[in-house]
């Protein structure tokens, strides 16, 4: 059985795709063909993890998760992609929106090749493009400081730390100190409707 490559067309909640000759995988599907990548709803895990975890995705989709940057890297560069940040504090919501996110394979250390033009009033910084992903075992940010070593969370470092969207739970706030509630990164196809 083939299945579907993307959430386009498919209702919301948990879905089966594939990508190329790969095997099919589950994913979360939202609203408008959105899917969810990376969520943090309760801080019920901790993504303080290693290379291999950040490689292939860790946690429970209807929960915490990380989807896999293998997956992440097949799904970038089969189709073109957007890429929409959320997140839910207890006073709004904040979205983010990138019209070309691109990640490249794990022998360039799956390196943020592109985001692309944002397409919300602001962008979201730390999200740089052409920063490699840096765990606590594999440290390749360009920042001097230790970023993922210092439990702050894989990520894409530039020249700083900064929080980012798998800082401990309890960190991702607000640049006045107001605590997020909920926390996604979900990506569709491009089209010029979207």
């Amino acid at each position: 059985m083939r299945y579907p490559s993307s959430c386009l067309n498919l209702s919301a909640g948990k879905q089966k795709i594939q990508i190329g000759n790969v095997s099919p995988f589950d994913v979360i599907c939202d609203w408008r063909g959105w899917m969810t990548i990376q969520q943090r709803i309760d801080g019920g895990i901790s993504f303080d993890r290693n290379w291999e975890n950040y490689a292939f995705g860790f946690g429970d989709l209807e929960g915490d998760f990380w989807l896999g940057l293998d997956k992440l890297h097949q799904i970038t560069n089969s189709t073109r992609q957007e890429l929409q940040i959320f997140v839910r504090y207890s006073f709004n919501t904040s979205f983010y929106e990138y019209d070309n996110f691109k990640i490249a394979s794990a022998d360039e250390f799956y390196e943020l090749k592109s985001l692309g033009n944002h397409k919300s009033k602001i962008n979201y910084t730390q999200l740089q493009e052409n920063t490699k992903f840096s765990t606590y075992d594999r440290n390749l940010g360009e920042s001097l400081e230790r970023c993922a070593e210092d439990g702050d969370g894989g990520w894409w470092y530039g020249k700083d730390c900064g929080k980012n969207l798998n800082s401990p739970y309890r960190q991702i706030r607000t640049t006045t100190g107001i605590q997020a509630k909920f926390v996604s990164m979900r990506i569709r196809p491009y089209t010029e409707k979207n």
